[in-house]
């Protein structure tokens, strides 16, 4: 066998172990972080539970300057959404489903260019003698495409100081 089909072989036996490997590594991820703001629950609950607000505190602005969103008609309560169009992050939607005024807020990042991978973020709210815990977690299923698989390990990495940076930003707004 001459050296270029021994590459050949090699390579697709590389390909196919990478595939494999891909299979067993963990199909969910999670990206967790917490702090506590020297602020009441309902102050800081305004700035989260309005999708407008959002612009002020949270990453997402951070992550593409010229990223275009648009929003729903209302833009708080469940159901309320924004869009949004990037040349980094793609296209998606970001859509409230469970409220608990002064707790907690729960939504759903959908993106569009990847159908299968959908996360579940959610905002808890709780009340202790220095202030509230604010606990920020997106979660969610990679699905078959092992490319997402090798992209979970990654995926707390990349976001986890984007909730860092947006809750010194939400610091500022909410402990004046």
């Amino acid at each position: 066998m001459n050296l270029f089909i021994k590459f050949l072989i090699g390579f697709a036996i590389l390909i196919v172990l990478l595939i494999g490997i891909a299979y067993l590594l963990p199909n969910n991820v999670t990206v967790s972080r917490s702090t506590i703001i020297k602020a009441e629950p309902d102050k800081i609950f305004l700035e989260i539970s309005d999708w407008k607000k959002w612009q002020q505190w949270s990453h997402w602005k951070d992550m593409d300057p010229e990223m275009k969103q648009t929003y729903s008609s209302n833009t708080t309560g469940i159901g309320a959404y924004t869009q949004w169009e990037s040349k980094h992050n793609g296209k998606g939607q970001i859509t409230f489903t469970d409220i608990k005024p002064n707790q907690s807020i729960q939504y759903q990042v959908q993106s569009i260019q990847n159908q299968s991978f959908t996360l579940t973020g959610t905002i808890v709210l709780e009340k202790t003698d220095a202030g509230t815990r604010i606990t920020w977690t997106d979660s969610g299923e990679l699905g078959n495409d092992p490319r997402m698989r090798y992209y979970g390990l990654f995926i707390d990495g990349m976001m986890g100081p984007y909730f860092e940076k947006g809750f010194e930003k939400l610091k500022q707004i909410t402990e004046k």
